[in-house]
C-alpha cells in the first residue's frame, strides 16, 4: 500500500506543477483528477496526517534530497567502493518512498507528536554511503556555489573557499564505518561500554537497507544559549552544552523519540541546505548567532571522540571532525533527529 501511497502523492506533484497549472482548458480535467487522487489518499492515511504532509510539503522536500544526491554524484557509478558497505546501484535500488515514511508514522502516531514540536522535515540519509563518500558530493556542490559567487553563510557572509580542499574530514573517518571503529546510537560516551551499534549491524536490521529516514527541524542554526523557542511543549536544544549534556537530554521526556545526528545525517543536511538555499552553508559557528555540531549519534570508541562538524571560516572550507565529549562551548551545539525508518 505505500507504494501506492508514494505513486498517488507524485501524480499530484505533478498535477500541480506549472505546466498543467498554466493551461486553462484542461484545468478542469486537472481539478478532477486532483479531487479523486484526494479521496483515494484519505482512504490510506488519516485526513490528520494528509494536512501534515501538504502544509510541510513532505513530498516534495523528500524527492528534491533525492535528486540533489543524485546531481551531486553521490551514486555514481556501478562498483562497490572498498570502504563501502553497499554498491551505488544497491543504494538506488533500495531507497524508499515517501509513501514508506507516511505508513510508518500512521504505524507509530506518538512520532508525529514530534511533528508538532517542530520536526517537520522529513530526510532521507543515505546511511550505508561512507562518511569520506558523502564529503566528496559535498566538496562538489560546494566548489560549484563558490565558482557561481554564491557561497555564503546563513547571515548572508560572501564565503570564500580553499579551493584545493572544500571539506577537511578527520582521518579517522577513512574505513571507520565499514571496519566498526565508528559506532552508531551510543547509549554513552564510555570506550568499554558505549552501548552503540556498528553500522554492519544497523544495516542488516534496517527495513531498507542502505537509508534511513529522520523528521528532522528545518533550523537555519543551532540556537545559541537563550536564543532557542519553545515549540509543542519542547525546549530547542541550545548551544553551550557538552556532548555528554545532549545525550542524556534523549532520556527526558520532551526529548523523546530523539537521537543526536549520524555523521551521514549531517553531511547530507549540508547537501541539502546548499542546494536548497542556492549557496547557505550549514553550521557556521562564526557567525554572529551560528554554532557547530556534534553529531552525537556516533561515537569512536579507540579515541573516546565525538563527531563534530561546521563551516570554519578561517580555514575556508567545511569540517568534519572529531571533538572530546565532555568540551563545551557557546559556539558549540548540537541537532536532532526522530528516526522514522
Amino acid at each position: 500500500m505505500s507504494e501506492v501511497l508514494g505513486q498517488l502523492l507524485a501524480l499530484q506533484r505533478k498535477l500541480n506543477t506549472p505546466a498543467l497549472t498554466a493551461h486553462p482548458e484542461v484545468e478542469g480535467t486537472r481539478r478532477l483528477l486532483q479531487e479523486k487522487i484526494e479521496q483515494s489518499v484519505t482512504r490510506i492515511v488519516p485526513a490528520t496526517m494528509l494536512t501534515l504532509e501538504r502544509e510541510h510539503g513532505w513530498s516534495d522536500s523528500f524527492h528534491k534530497a533525492l535528486e540533489i544526491y543524485e546531481r551531486f554524484g553521490l551514486f555514481a557509478g556501478t562498483k562497490k567502493d572498498k570502504n563501502a558497505l553497499m554498491s551505488p546501484k544497491e543504494m538506488r535500488d533500495g531507497v524508499p518512498g515517501i509513501g514508506h515514511v507516511m505508513e510508518a508514522l500512521k504505524a507509530h502516531p506518538e512520532l508525529l507528536a514530534k511533528v508538532e514540536q517542530g520536526f517537520t522535515r522529513p530526510h532521507p540519509v543515505p546511511f550505508a554511503l561512507p562518511p569520506m563518500a558523502l564529503s566528496e558530493g559535498m566538496s562538489k556542490a560546494i566548489t560549484q556555489y563558490h565558482d557561481e559567487g554564491k557561497l555564503r553563510s546563513s547571515d548572508g557572509t560572501k564565503l570564500r573557499l580553499d579551493t584545493a580542499q572544500p571539506v577537511w574530514m578527520w582521518d579517522a573517518y577513512e574505513g571507520a564505518d565499514k571496519n566498526g571503529s565508528l559506532v552508531y546510537f551510543p547509549e554513552r560516551f564510555d570506550p568499554k561500554n558505549h552501548g552503540g551499534k556498528t553500522k554492519k549491524q544497523i544495516l542488516e536490521s534496517s527495513q531498507f537497507p542502505g537509508w534511513m529516514v529522520l523528521l528532522i527541524e528545518n533550523l537555519q542554526r543551532i540556537p545559541r544559549q537563550g536564543k532557542g523557542q519553545t515549540v509543542g511543549g519542547r525546549s530547542q536544544i541550545e548551544a553551550n552544552h557538552s556532548p555528554h549534556e545532549y545525550l542524556a537530554m534523549q532520556g527526558s521526556e520532551q526529548y523523546a523519540h530523539e537521537h543526536g545526528l549520524v555523521p551521514e545525517a549531517w553531511q547530507s543536511g549540508f547537501l541539502t541546505r546548499i542546494a536548497e538555499t542556492d549557496g547557505e552553508v550549514l553550521d557556521d559557528y562564526q557567525d554572529v548567532d551560528g554554532a557547530a555540531c556534534y553529531c552525537t549519534g556516533g561515537y569512536f570508541p579507540s579515541s573516546g571522540d565525538v563527531p563534530y562538524a561546521y563551516w570554519f571560516r578561517d580555514c575556508e572550507q567545511a569540517l568534519v571532525a572529531g571533538d572530546d565529549p565532555r568540551d563545551r562551548n557557546p559556539r558549540d551545539g548540537s541537532r536532532a533527529g526522530v528516526r522514522v525508518l
